[in-house]
This record gives C-alpha cells, structure tokens and sequence, in this order.
C-alpha cells in the first residue's frame, strides 16, 4: 500500500474511534485495527496518541483553511469581501469536519493540556494569519484602528459562536439559519455595529 494511503487510512479510522469514545478512552491499539495495519505501523507515522489527534484535528479543521488565508488575492479584497470570503472558507466542509469538531469541544472541556494545544496549534494561529490582514486594512485607513489581533479574534468567534450553535447544539434542527446570511449579518454588523446613528437635528422653528 502507498505510504500516503496508508497515512490517510490511518487518520481515518482515528477520526472514527476519537469521535466514538473520545480522547482519553481510545487507544492506538485499536486505530491501528481499524485502519487495518500493524500496531506499529501507526507510531511510524505518528510517534504518540497527541500528535495524532492534533494531525487529525488541522487535517479536517484549520490546516486547509489556514492555508487558504494565505491566498495573496484576499489582500486585495474590500473588509466586506473578505470577511465573506473568510466566512464561505469557513463554513466550507462541514461534514467531514463536525466529528473532529465535537471532539475538540467535549475533549478541551476536560482535559486542560490538550485545550491549551489545540488553541495554541490552531486557533492561536488562525487568530493571528486574520489579524495580517486586519492591519493591512487599518493602514488603509478601511476599517477603524486598534489591535488588529483582538479584532480578528472577535470576527473568528463570531463565526464559530453559529458555527457551534447551529451544527454542535443542533440549533439548525430548531432555527435552521442559512450559512450566507449568517455570514452577511456577522460582516454587517462587524463593520457598523447595530447601533443606529443618532439623524441631525432640525433647526428649531421661532
């Protein structure tokens, strides 16, 4: 079997097992069974159980989209653009990446060392290829000064606060919200706030 084919049967059959019986409870032992090779095939590949989770977890969370931040035609993007840009990138692939998502929640919630690394691997770092742009767009005088990392971190979790409502809660079973209309409303009201501005007063009659 190709060596790739054999890496990708493996993270496979870890995603299965991971999503089924969580972090702590599944064993290497028994992804190696389901993936249909050696027990000590698996360590070839990953050398402990946390170096697979976290592989798995950028595989079919972040890496991808991580990546595609980079695209140099985002810069050139409006606010707007991107953050719809950002927000289809997003939401893209949910299907594959809703089981590794469930268990990144339930296993962080619990388990402080694992949370502090999936934070400091993915989100720290999603944040931050956010935060490039966000400068860029402050030095263009396009969106308001201020720390370009907290800005994107609050635009990130604006996205993931549906993202986890709808698909991790089931919310979409409930109030089932279209992905681009969400995303237009999180660009609008990133952008201008909901606020309404206070309309010039007329000049008094004497």
């Amino acid at each position: 079997m190709p060596e790739k084919q054999r890496r990708e049967d493996i993270l496979q059959a870890a995603l299965e097992i991971f999503a089924k019986r969580g972090y702590n409870q599944s064993r290497m032992s028994d992804i190696a069974a389901l993936a249909g090779v050696a027990h000590g095939t698996v360590y070839r590949y990953f050398p402990n159980k946390r170096t697979l989770a976290m592989e798995l977890i950028g595989i079919t969370g972040a890496t991808g989209f991580i990546e595609s931040i980079g695209d140099d035609t985002l810069a050139k993007l409006s606010p707007r653009d991107f953050m719809h840009s950002i927000g289809k990138k997003y939401f893209g692939k949910l299907e594959q990446r809703i089981p590794m998502i469930r268990f990144v929640v339930s296993e962080s919630a619990f388990n402080k060392e694992f949370g502090k690394e999936y934070y400091r691997k993915v989100r720290h770092r999603l944040t931050e290829n956010i935060a490039v742009y966000f400068k860029t767009f402050q030095d263009k005088g396009l969106i308001r000064k201020g720390d370009p990392y907290i800005q994107a971190h609050i635009f990130h979790n604006m996205l993931y606060g549906f993202l986890y409502s709808q698909e991790i809660l089931r919310g979409k079973d409930v109030v089932p919200l279209a992905m681009d209309k969400i995303i237009n409303e999180v660009a609008d009201i990133f952008l201008h706030g909901v606020a309404v501005k206070d309309k010039p007063r007329g000049k008094k009659l004497r």
